[in-house]
């Protein structure tokens, strides 16, 4: 795979996640020789100093997300934002206010007041919702509804 027709080989790879995360090419190379020998990769033990190699990528894709919306804001451009999040069928509160008169069941019944919420019994079906916003507000026609 490293050395395909494409001309694809050993150090342009080595030189390009240099170059886009930062890392060292002697790390990058004792990491391809320990997966060539063991078929995985531990995590180095650490004590200080640097943080591991996927926070370092991690950190170098934040930095260039952020300078790209600092230069979309500069150029004026609109900045769109994707959101999602989910209900489940039958969803109820943790915690509601109840009557601190009612002592038991039986005096609940009795007197025909409620005990408090019934969960419902398993999760039953799931609504999925995204939603496009900008500082302008929701975007007309960005909301999209999946039932699953």
């Amino acid at each position: 795979m490293l050395n395909d027709a494409s001309g694809t080989n050993m150090v342009t790879i080595v030189a390009k996640i240099t170059e886009g995360a930062g890392i060292a090419k002697s790390t990058i190379y004792r990491k391809i020789k320990e997966y060539k020998k063991t078929g995985a990769v531990t995590p180095s033990k650490r004590s200080g100093g640097r943080p591991p190699l996927v926070s370092q990528f991690a950190e170098s894709t934040k930095t260039s997300y952020l300078k790209a919306i600092k230069q979309y804001r500069n150029e004026g451009r609109a900045i769109y934002y994707l959101d999602e999040t989910w209900l489940n069928e039958g969803h109820t509160k943790q915690k509601v206010w109840t009557d601190d008169n009612v002592r038991t069941r039986r005096q609940a019944f009795v007197e025909g007041l409620p005990t408090g919420l019934k969960n419902p019994s398993g999760k039953g079906k799931r609504l999925i919702i995204l939603h496009v916003c900008s500082e302008n507000g929701f975007v007309n026609e960005g909301l999209l509804l999946f039932e699953g």
